[in-house]
Formats: structure tokens, sequence, C-alpha cells
């Protein structure tokens, strides 16, 4: 599906829910952030090349080694946020979530959560934003648990290390989310309800 194809009926939602073209509009504003990531990652490949350039030149085996492998790190990391990218484009929630599982799992952080929700559904913009926003924070060994109830959805960090609060939504999200801080993490909760 692309924004082209969504008509001013499907962005009308009949229980009062957000509309598609406003989830669209709601999860590509983590856009920017996976851009810089994605900047950032080419960045080291593009500092790994030179240094096995240099390397090569003064016959420097060990660092030759270290730059291949600091390069294909790069190149892998940059693979993940193109496909982060993608697939935020498909608002597949199923998709998305294990693919952020297996972001997760190279930081050895593990992700729970419940499959075929329709609750995570209506949450996936502000989920997503809480998952950029927790991936870098997190501590290696930590639990990130997401739970439903019949109205909001809950992020709950487990591990060793502070609890992080959660973020600071933007103009446009915060006019349909809200996150309430709990013991372990946040709750994420529609405006109208």
């Amino acid at each position: 599906m692309s924004l082209d194809n969504i008509s001013a009926e499907e962005n009308q939602d009949p229980d009062g829910q957000i509309g598609t073209l406003d989830s669209y509009r709601l999860l590509f504003q983590v856009i920017p952030q996976l851009i810089h990531q994605l900047k950032n990652h080419l960045t080291v490949v593009q500092n790994a090349h030179f240094s096995m350039k240099k390397a090569l030149e003064m016959g420097q085996h060990d660092r030759l080694e270290r730059s291949s492998e600091l390069g294909i790190l790069g190149v892998q990391r940059a693979e993940m946020v193109i496909k982060t990218i993608s697939l935020l484009e498909s608002m597949d929630t199923q998709s998305i979530l294990s693919h952020y599982q297996k972001r997760y799992s190279n930081s050895e952080v593990e992700i729970e959560y419940p499959h075929q929700s329709p609750i995570i559904d209506r949450f996936l913009a502000p989920l997503v934003c809480s998952l950029e926003y927790l991936r870098p924070r997190m501590i290696k060994g930590s639990l990130i648990i997401i739970s439903v109830n019949e109205s909001r959805i809950v992020i709950e960090q487990h591990g060793e290390g502070e609890v992080v609060a959660p973020p600071e939504l933007n103009d446009l999200m915060s006019k349909f989310y809200r996150f309430i801080p709990a013991d372990k993490g946040w709750g994420i909760e529609n405006c109208g309800e």
C-alpha cells in the first residue's frame, strides 16, 4: 500500500481510531532518525575503506583485518536500517516487530510481545518511536516486554541499570498519543481515551 492509494474514506475509521493516512504520517516521524543512523553506518564503511587502503600500503595485516571487520559491521547495520525503513511502508505490525527483535538481538536485548493483537496495530507509530528510542539506551542482557490491555500498550524494561524514561513526543504524535510513565517503563494511550 502506498500513500497515493489512500482515499479519504480509508483515512476515516468508524471506531474513532486514527485513520490510515494519519498512521503513515505518524510512523514516518521516525524516518529522519533512521536516515541519521544510516548516514553514521555508511560513514563507518567509508572510514573502514580508507583505513584498509592505508593498511594495505603499509603492510599492516592486523589493521587491515580490523578495518575489514568494521566495514562489514557498518554494511550489516546499514542493511538493517534500510530494511527497517522499507518495512515501515508495509505497515505490517508483525513483520516490523519481528524485525525489531532481530535488531535488538544484535545488542543482546530480547523483545517479547503478543502476536496478532489488533491493539498493537493501533499503537504501531508510538511503539516504533519507543523502540527506536530505547535501542541505543538498553544494556546488554536486558529484556523488553510489550504487553497489551484493552486501551493501551505497556513497554517494560527488565535487566540491570536504570529504567529509561519515555521519549518526548513531537507535536504531531502528541495530538494522538500520550506516554504515561510507569515503574519499569511507560504506557502508551490514545489521547481520546
